[in-house]
C-alpha cells in the first residue's frame, strides 16, 4: 500500500505536453546551448527560426560543465506515426514528442542537472499567476508519462517557455492542465472561532499527502487530528509547476546572491507570518518543510507568532539520498539482479531502492542542493535561539519499501537506509548533538505522521490550556454617569438637562440561513446527456442552449458556429458576449453577430463586453484598475487593491472582484464596496475568490473555503473552511456551490442549507446553467466533457 501511494504521488503531478530535440554536449568550460528546429530528425546543429504561435517550435538544452565525466553526444529524433499517437493518448499533451538519447546508447545519470527549456505559443499563457503547463517525459516502457516536478513557466525576449532541471533524458513533451491561479502562502483550511488555542500551521515537504487534502470527502486530514483548532496550510511549489510570477519573485530574490529555494521560502513564510500577526501558531512541518522553518528561526529569531514546533523527518544535517553521483554509480539504469549480486542484497530490495531514490531525487528537483550535507543551508542550522522545550524533533528508524542496507557496502553511502538508524531521509545519529528534544519511532518518513502513537505524541506536545479566568474584582467606589449641564436662557442659572431621546430607524435584518447538523453524500442532480471535446476556454447558457469556446472556436453542442481563438465569454442580461479573433461577438435571440475589434493591454485580468461599451480590468503596481471603453474614449472608473480581478455580471449591474475587495456598479456608477473587514475577516489575510449579488445579498466565496452571505453590514458564515470554492450557479431559488469534485445546494427561498452533498469522480472545471438545467464541465484524461444535469 505504501509503495502504491508513493508512486501515485508522482503520477498525480505529471500532466502536460512537451517537445524535444537534438543536442551535443560535454564538459567544455561553459554552457552549451542548442536551439533546434523541431521538424529536423537529425542530430546537433540546426538553425533556429522564428517560432509560430500555432505550433511549438523550440527546445533549448543546457549542459553545464562537469555534467558527465567525458564528452557526451545526444541524438534527438521526432516521434511520429502510431507511436506518437499512442503517446498522445496517455495524457493532455499539446506538443509533438522528441526522443533525446545519447548517441553511444549509454544512458547515464548526470552529475549536474541538465536544463530543458521549451518555448510554447502565447495562447497557452493565461497570466503570471497561472501554472497550467509542465514538461513531461515518457519512460522506456511507453505505457505512462511522468511530469517533471518543479516545472517553471518563464519569459524572455523570445517568448514564454517551460523550463526544468533533470539528471536524465527521455522522450519529452509538454502537458497542460486546467488553468488555475497558483495558490501560495498561508491559507486557513478550517477556523475554530470559539477556540482560544493557537492555530495549527502545516508546512509540508516532499510528500504531498502531508498537506492532508482529501478532496473526495471535502475535509482535511489535520481537521480530524485537531477538531477544535484552527488549521492553516503553507503552500509553496516544491513539486507543482511554478508560475511566471513565482519565478520572477525568486529571480529578484536571487539577485541578492542567495540562490537557495529553502532560504527563499523561509523569507516568504516570514513575510506571511507578518500578515497573520494576530494569530499564534503551533507548527507541524515535514521533511524540507522543516528545513524552511529552521532556516526562518535562524535568520529571524524575532518571530513572535510561533508557540511550539514539531519537525517530522527533517534532515537537519542533510542526506545522501540526493547525491547524484552515488545514485548514478550504484543504481541508475542498472540491472537489479547485477546490483543485488554486487552489493549482497535481495534483487527486490535493489529494485525498490532504485525506485525510491530516483523518485525522491525527482521530487525535490532543484532543492537537492540545499539537502546535501555540505550545503550552506544545512551548515547554517547549528545554533538556533528558540526555546528548547518548545521544539520537538521526530524521526523514524525504518527505511521505506522494506529497504535495509545493514552490513553491506551501500551502508557507507546511504546510512538513511539502514534499519534501526534511518527512516529514508534522516538518520538518528543526526540528532544526537542537536540542541532540541528528539524522539524516534518505528516508522518511515512516508508514514510516520499517520501512526497513532506519533499523532498522540504531537497532540500532547501541542496541547493548550487556556489561562484561568479569575473573575471580576469587586469595586469599592461608586460610579456616576455624566450629566450635561446647560444654562437656562436669559437667567444665567445652570441646571441639569434631561437626556434627549432620538428615534433611530433600523433596517430590516438579514434572514439567517438554517444550517444542518451534519452532511451526507447523495445524488442531487441526475445526468441527462454528455459530450466530449479536446479543449475548453469558457461557456454560458442562453435560451436553454449551451455556448462554449474550444481551440476550434465558438460551439453550440456539436455545431461549430465561428472559427478562431477567443475568451472572456460571459452572459450579460439576455446576451452572451465574448472576444473571438480580436473582435467583439454577441449571441442573442436573433443569432450570432460580430462587432468591432478590441485591443487588449498585456496586463489585462478580465473583460466584460456589453453592447455599447467594453469593461477592462488590468493589474498594475498600484493594484487593479477598471476602465470603460466607448468607441474611441477610455475612462478609468476605479483603482482598488488586489493581485487578481474578475468581472461578474449580476442583477442590474456587475461586480469587480479582487482578492481584497468587491465593488458593485450600476451603469458604471459605483454603488457599494465590500472590504474584507466588512465580513469580520480582517484579522487575517482572507482572499475573495468569487461573488454573486442576488436580491441585494452578496454570496461570497473565499480562498480558504468559506461561504459568506452579506447584506447592509450584516453577514453570516455558512461554510467554515470546507465549502467548495470553484463556482456558484443560480438556478431559480437555488444557489449551487461547486468544488473540485463536489456540489452543494443552498435554498434561498426557504433559507435552508440541506445537508446533502453530491460527489463526482472527476475534476470539475466549470459550470453554468439556468432554470432547472445545470451544465458541468469535467476534466477527462483526453480532454474535457460537458454534461447536462437536472435536479432530482
Amino acid at each position: 500500500m505504501i509503495i502504491d501511494r508513493f508512486k501515485s504521488i508522482f503520477k498525480r503531478i505529471l500532466r502536460r505536453k512537451i517537445l524535444l530535440i537534438s543536442i551535443s554536449g560535454g564538459i567544455i568550460g561553459g554552457l552549451l546551448i542548442f536551439f533546434l528546429f523541431l521538424k529536423q530528425p537529425e542530430k546537433v546543429e540546426v538553425k533556429a527560426e522564428e517560432w509560430s504561435r500555432a505550433t511549438v517550435r523550440y527546445l533549448v538544452v543546457d549542459i553545464p560543465p562537469g555534467a558527465f565525466g567525458r564528452k557526451k553526444e545526444f541524438r534527438i529524433e521526432r516521434i511520429q506515426g502510431d507511436t506518437a499517437n499512442a503517446y498522445r493518448r496517455l495524457g493532455p499533451f499539446i506538443s509533438e514528442f522528441y526522443s533525446v538519447r545519447p548517441s553511444d546508447n549509454v544512458d547515464e545519470f548526470a552529475l549536474k542537472p541538465l536544463k530543458f527549456r521549451y518555448y510554447f505559443p502565447a495562447q497557452y499563457y493565461y497570466g503570471p499567476e497561472y501554472n497550467n503547463l509542465a514538461l513531461a517525459y515518457i519512460p522506456k516502457s511507453g505505457d505512462h508519462y511522468r511530469v517533471f516536478p518543479g516545472s517553471q513557466i518563464k519569459k524572455d525576449d523570445k517568448g514564454y517557455y517551460v523550463e526544468v532541471s533533470s539528471f536524465h533524458t527521455s522522450v519529452i513533451g509538454i502537458v497542460a492542465k486546467v488553468p488555475k491561479k497558483q495558490e501560495l502562502g498561508i491559507s486557513v483550511i478550517k477556523e475554530a472561532p470559539k477556540s482560544s488555542a493557537p492555530a495549527i500551521l502545516i508546512v509540508p515537504g516532499e510528500d504531498p499527502t502531508f498537506r492532508g487534502e482529501m478532496h473526495e470527502i471535502g475535509v482535511n486530514f489535520w481537521e480530524g487530528v485537531f477538531p477544535d483548532r484552527t488549521i492553516a496550510l503553507y503552500r509553496y511549489p516544491l513539486i507543482d509547476s511554478r508560475s511566471l510570477l513565482y519565478n520572477q519573485m525568486y529571480d529578484e530574490f536571487k539577485k541578492s546572491g542567495r540562490a537557495s529555494y529553502v532560504l527563499f521560502e523561509s523569507e516568504r513564510l516570514y513575510e506571511e507570518l507578518k500578515k497573520y500577526d494576530k494569530y499564534t501558531f503551533d507548527v507541524i512541518a515535514h521533511g524540507i518543510g522543516g528545513l524552511i522553518v529552521l532556516t526562518l528561526l535562524k535568520n529571524h529569531p524575532d518571530v513572535k507568532n510561533f508557540r511550539k514546533i514539531v519537525l517530522i523527518s527533517t534532515p537537519v544535517k542533510g542526506n545522501n539520498i540526493v547525491n547524484p553521483l552515488f545514485f548514478g554509480a550504484a543504481f541508475y539504469n542498472k540491472d537489479p539482479k547485477i546490483v543485488a549480486e554486487i552489493f549482497g542484497i535481495p534483487e527486490r530490495m535493489a529494485e525498490s531502492a532504485s525506485v525510491f531514490i530516483f523518485n525522491y531525487l525527482e521530487a525535490v528537483n532543484i532543492y537537492y542542493r540545499d539537502l546535501l550535507p555540505d550545503s550552506e543551508i544545512v551548515k547554517g542550522l547549528r545554533n538556533l535561539s528558540f526555546k528548547k522545550e518548545n521544539l520537538l524533533l521526530i524521526s523514524g528508524d525504518v527505511p521505506p519499501f522494506d529497504i535495509d542496507f545493514s552490513n553491506t557496502q551501500l551502508a557507507r553511502f546511504y546510512p538513511e537506509l539502514i534499519l534501526g538508524r534511518g527512516d529514508g531521509i534522516t538518520k538518528t545519529d543526526d540528532f544526537k548533538d542537536y540542541p532540541f528534544k528528539h524522539e524516534t519511532y518505528h516508522a518511515s518518513f512516508l508514514d510516520i505522521y499517520t501512526k497513532e502513537e506519533v499523532l498522540n505524541r504531537i497532540k500532547n506536545f501541542l496541547s493548550y490550556t487556556p489561562p484561568k479566568f479569575e473573575g471580576f474584582k469587586e469595586e469599592t467606589y461608586p460610579e456616576y454617569l455624566p450629566v450635561e449641564v446647560v444654562e437656562r436662557e436669559g437667567t444665567g442659572v445652570k441646571e441639569e438637562e434631561k437626556p434627549k431621546i432620538v428615534k433611530i430607524e433600523k433596517k430590516e435584518k438579514m434572514r439567517k440561513y438554517e444550517l444542518p447538523e451534519g452532511y451526507y453524500s447523495t445524488e442531487i442532480f441526475s445526468e441527462v446527456g454528455s459530450m466530449r471535446f479536446k479543449s475548453y476556454f469558457g461557456g454560458g447558457i442562453l435560451g436553454g442552449e449551451p455556448y462554449f469556446l474550444t481551440e476550434e472556436g465558438l460551439r453550440n453542442w456539436n455545431t461549430l458556429l465561428m472559427r478562431g481563438r477567443g475568451g472572456f465569454l460571459k452572459r450579460l442580461d439576455d446576451t452572451i458576449s465574448l472576444i473571438l479573433n480580436g473582435r467583439r461577438i454577441f449571441i442573442d435571440e436573433i443569432g450570432v453577430r460580430e462587432g468591432e475589434s478590441v485591443d487588449l493591454p498585456d496586463n489585462v485580468e478580465d473583460v466584460l463586453i456589453a453592447k455599447n461599451r467594453s469593461l477592462i480590468a488590468t493589474r498594475g503596481i498600484e493594484g487593479i484598475s477598471l476602465y470603460v471603453l466607448r468607441e474611441n474614449t477610455k475612462k478609468k472608473l476605479i483603482t482598488v487593491p488586489g493581485y487578481f480581478a474578475k468581472l461578474v455580471p449580476v442583477e442590474n449591474g456587475y461586480l469587480l472582484i479582487t482578492d481584497q475587495e468587491i465593488v458593485y456598479f450600476e451603469k458604471d456608477t459605483l454603488k457599494e464596496r465590500i472590504l474584507k473587514s466588512a465580513v469580520g475577516r480582517d484579522k487575517y489575510n482572507v482572499e475573495f475568490l468569487d461573488c454573486l449579488r442576488i436580491n441585494g445579498e452578496y454570496y461570497i466565496l473565499t480562498k480558504d473555503h468559506y461561504l459568506i452571505v452579506y447584506k447592509d453590514g450584516e453577514y453570516q458564515i455558512i461554510g467554515e473552511g470546507w465549502m467548495g470554492n470553484d463556482k456558484m450557479v443560480k438556478l431559480g431559488d437555488n444557489l449551487v456551490i461547486l468544488g473540485d469534485r463536489s456540489l452543494i445546494v443552498l435554498n434561498m427561498k426557504t433559507r435552508k442549507l440541506p445537508g446533502k452533498v453530491q460527489i463526482f469522480d472527476k475534476e470539475i472545471v466549470d459550470a453554468f446553467g439556468e432554470g432547472k438545467n445545470l451544465y458541468i464541465v469535467f476534466k477527462e484524461k483526453d480532454g474535457f466533457s460537458l454534461s447536462l444535469y437536472r435536479m432530482r
